[in-house]
């Protein structure tokens, strides 16, 4: 279906049933605002919620086999796809992650927590060699003191560091059991990093601070 359309919510699940149908159940409740869904090769259906942020593969007897939930903000997502191990842009990233987790093995942790911190050419890698899909879903705070104030941005100089909070999914990959996410770092002179992870309404759960030499 062409993003926002409504024809995909027609396609049929177990016998009359369809996402159209299911609009009263808690998956589908509100798919007819902006949603989205991709055909699998296996028959199955991939639906993004929009309004929701939320993301669910179904089968044709209307099971749900996994679901997503967007953790932070800003809460819209029309459209996803999901693609097979073996596609061309899947293979590059995941032979970026294995570059950057061998560069960074090859020097040692600025600091150590659920995760290493290494400092590498320009950017902060994160290691974890016994990962587990929980370690991945947390979110990451990242701030980074510079040396001198007037290099951060200007609504930044108040605080006194700049904030490079990020998800995992969107700077990292699991493979082989572990997690390797990498963070591109400020051009300024930095004077220190405070990192770790929290969970939105509880706080965090580790954090670091270290200098940078």
């Amino acid at each position: 279906a062409a993003y926002g359309g409504l024809d995909w919510m027609n396609w049929p699940l177990a016998g009359r049933e369809t996402l159209q149908s299911r609009q009263n159940d808690r998956l589908c409740n509100g798919l007819h605002h902006g949603s989205g869904a991709q055909r699998l090769p296996n028959g199955n259906t991939l639906v993004t919620h929009a309004t929701d942020a939320r993301i669910f593969e179904v089968t044709r007897e209307g099971k749900v086999v996994w679901e997503f939930a967007h953790p932070g903000w800003p809460r819209d997502s029309s459209r996803a796809y999901r693609y097979g191990p073996n596609h061309p842009g899947i293979l590059s990233l995941l032979g970026f992650y294995r570059t950057a987790y061998r560069a960074a093995l090859a020097s040692q942790p600025a600091a150590r927590s659920l995760f290493d911190i290494y400092l590498m050419d320009g950017a902060l890698a994160y290691v974890k060699e016994t990962c587990e899909p929980e370690d991945a879903e947390r979110s990451f705070f990242l701030h980074i003191v510079p040396e001198r104030k007037d290099d951060l941005p200007q609504e930044r100089r108040e605080f006194g560091f700049d904030n490079l909070d990020f998800e995992f999914f969107l700077r990292g990959a699991l493979f082989a059991g572990r997690c390797v996410a990498t963070v591109p770092l400020p051009d300024y002179a930095i004077a220190s990093i405070r990192t770790g992870q929290f969970v939105r309404g509880e706080g965090r759960l580790w954090s670091v601070e270290f200098a940078v030499e």
